[in-house]
């Protein structure tokens, strides 16, 4: 029976669509919901069992042959599956991006893995292909954790608990998600351009023909890290909202053109009252027919970490209109502007 050595790690990609059973002959647990699992910036990772043992009796179906299965003397295997499910953070890596690092920590030694994290899913419409078994040989009952660092942040998890070590990133472990309502408000405006006026009418929404509102809903996210700030101060984080989608007319007249300045045209009001601007940003948005543009970027709200509820205000009255009449493009005024436009956020 093939022996594995003292102190060595056998990471082992395995292409199986869900986890896999434990090996014979070994004690196994599975972790309960909520633990053994880490996520960051741009990694997701779930223990889906850990198996211990002197050796693997009967040679298991997801063991390649030529693997050890028994421990050297004073040692006992530890086993455990990654998950195949589980691999994405918040945010796609970029290129510019260090790839995230994990360690398995035995008895305080860290020894480098080389396939973990697992990486975004490679195969067709995007379902997990690979999963991943750990095989260690480790002294008999010494801590085992998994240490990963991402974004110059690191996180531990107990391998044989399932519990997260104090370094936890404690944002990432609540529900951080909702998707966002907003019918859509067809809003009469009025516009002066060089001396004449027009009416007409504003549409306002999130729904969009652009293929990042077709392929998903809209949503707000609550999340530490984000790739355009970083990690929020201490007892802060990031509430990033979708950018409303404009369509409307002022037929006849000229085409319009809003200049959006995101901290005066977008605010977050908190339950107490604290009105929180946008991140600075500006954008120019034409004012078409249909909702066929790309509304742009997510709008971001440095808010308290405990954020939990609060009202998303559109102010589009607040941003800067231009007239375009053929080839000249002349500044206008609202006569009048849109009224603001709010929408509940509720992460309970």
């Amino acid at each position: 029976m093939p022996e594995l050595p003292s102190g060595t790690v056998r990471e082992i990609t395995r292409n199986v669509p869900a986890p896999v059973v434990p090996p014979s002959g070994m004690s196994s647990v599975t972790h309960p919901a909520g633990s053994g699992y880490l996520t960051g910036p741009h990694f997701g990772l779930k223990i889906a069992w850990v198996a211990t043992g002197r050796a693997i009796t009967g040679h298991p179906p997801n063991l390649p042959v030529n693997e050890p299965v028994r421990a050297a003397p004073g040692q006992e295997l530890l086993v455990f599956q990654v998950d195949p499910a589980v691999r994405s953070g918040h945010w796609t890596r970029r290129d510019a991006d260090p790839a995230p690092v994990a360690e398995l920590v035995v008895a305080g030694v860290p020894i480098k893995l080389a396939k973990l994290p697992l990486r975004p899913s490679a195969g067709r419409f995007g379902l997990p292909r690979d999963g991943l078994l750990v095989v260690a040989g480790v002294p008999v009952g010494v801590p085992v954790s998994v240490r990963v660092t991402d974004a110059g942040r690191t996180q531990t998890v107990d391998v044989r608990t399932g519990l997260r070590a104090s370094d936890e990133i404690a944002g990432y472990y609540r529900k951080t998600t909702q998707k966002l309502v907003w019918r859509r408000d067809d809003v009469p405006i009025g516009v002066s351009v060089a001396g004449h006026s027009y009416r007409g009418t504003l549409d306002m929404g999130l729904k969009s023909y652009a293929p990042s509102r077709i392929l998903s809903d809209p949503a707000v996210l609550l999340t530490p890290y984000s790739p355009g700030n970083g990690w929020a101060a201490p007892g802060h984080a990031w509430l990033t909202v979708p950018r409303p989608t404009l369509s409307g007319n002022v037929l006849p007249g000229p085409l319009l053109t809003l200049k959006v300045d995101d901290p005066a045209s977008f605010q977050l009001r908190l339950p107490d009252g604290t009105v929180v601007p946008a991140a600075p940003g500006s954008r120019e948005t034409p004012i078409t027919l249909g909702s066929l543009g790309d509304p742009g970027p997510d709008l971001t709200f440095d808010v308290p970490a405990d954020f939990r509820t609060g009202t998303y205000v559109a102010r589009l009255g607040a941003a800067a209109v231009i007239g375009e009449y053929r080839d000249a493009k002349l500044p206008a005024r609202w006569a009048p502007g849109p009224e603001p436009a709010e929408i509940p956020i509720d992460l309970d």
